[in-house]
């Protein structure tokens, strides 16, 4: 799939996140089997400008007390009976590369895979965002990413030469519009499952 890069218009005005989050609480995640996502930024209050995105339900899909009770209760039960668990992707936060790529390594020795990773560029004083994707790019080649950056490092034809022509990347430029990082998100997360239950 061919990188694409969105730009914003100058008079472009983004949505609150509390809006942001009713108009996608209604959508059902629960038949994707993985909704990991990876964030790499250095930026703390980016990593919970995600969450309010991507876990937009109440307690950004956290456990409530009583959602722990009923767990400790009711076992299997409690959780399919949560739906609105079942609208938020589960989001693990790096603040830098080189972390993230131990993050990844010891959950691929546990079996877990991310299916994506938003990635900011400028990250320092560590590794830049390629430098990051291409490192996690040798642990899973199956996983996917998008560049979310304040900056235009890198042009189309650079990344390409660097990361490869099949490598499904997309830019998105800060500050970033909600509803296309959810959209993102969706569609990239729910073809990485598409392709895994698909025979080999």
């Amino acid at each position: 799939m061919e990188l694409q890069i969105h730009a914003k218009s100058p008079n472009y005005r983004i949505p609150t996140l509390h809006k942001m989050a009713r108009s996608t609480s209604h959508i059902d995640l629960s038949s994707l089997e993985n909704r990991s996502i990876l964030v790499v930024d250095d930026n703390h209050s980016i990593h919970r400008d995600y969450q309010s995105v991507l876990c937009p339900n109440p307690h950004d899909g956290e456990q409530s007390e009583l959602e722990k009770l009923e767990a400790l209760l009711l076992g299997d039960e409690a959780e399919s009976s949560n739906e609105s668990r079942h609208r938020n992707f589960t989001l693990q936060s790096a603040f830098q590369g080189e972390e993230a790529v131990e993050l990844v390594e010891k959950h691929l020795a546990k079996g877990i895979r991310y299916p994506m990773a938003f990635v900011d560029m400028r990250m320092p004083p560590g590794w830049d965002g390629l430098e990051t994707i291409r490192e996690l790019r040798r642990l899973d080649p199956e996983m996917r990413f998008v560049i979310v950056s304040a900056y235009s490092d890198h042009t189309h034809e650079t990344l390409k030469s660097e990361l490869g022509e099949n490598c499904l990347v997309q830019i998105v430029y800060k500050p970033f519009d909600p509803r296309e990082i959810y959209q993102l998100a969706y569609r990239i997360v729910s073809k990485w499952n598409e392709l895994q239950a698909s025979p080999a």
